[in-house]
């Protein structure tokens, strides 16, 4: 089942999927679509699309760490929202990534921006 997967984003099943099938928790009803942790994501070996931009990490909440993404063999697309994101860099080590959408207001480090660039890896920028 999980190798069926090829893209994981927003929807009414997105906590029930990170907490039955990844086993993570997602805050439930208490803090509404809240993703602190990703663990697990390595599971789906044909995952393609990773759209994260309507979570809620935003400050006040726990940051998301990235580092479970380290060397994901099958990304190519990403998506951020907004909030507070942590190891980021981890994002350059995936092989197959061609893009990552990350919202306007959102800044990346110089050097992060010019290194994803160096792998030619298209930066998107969204309207919130």
């Amino acid at each position: 089942m999980l190798t069926d997967i090829t893209t994981l984003q927003h929807d009414l099943n997105f906590d029930l999927f990170f907490e039955n099938i990844i086993d993570v928790e997602t805050g439930g009803e208490s803090n509404y679509m809240e993703l602190s942790s990703i663990d697990g994501i390595q599971k789906l070996t044909n995952l393609k699309i990773l759209d994260l931009s309507y979570l809620n990490t935003c400050s006040g909440f726990k940051k998301l760490d990235l580092v479970a993404l380290k060397k994901h063999p099958t990304i190519e697309k990403k998506f951020f929202g907004n909030g507070n994101l942590k190891n980021i860099n981890a994002i350059t080590t995936i092989p197959n990534l061609k893009e990552i959408t990350i919202y306007k207001t959102e800044k990346l480090e110089t050097k992060l921006s010019e290194e994803l660039k160096s792998k030619q890896i298209k930066i998107i920028l969204k309207d919130i």
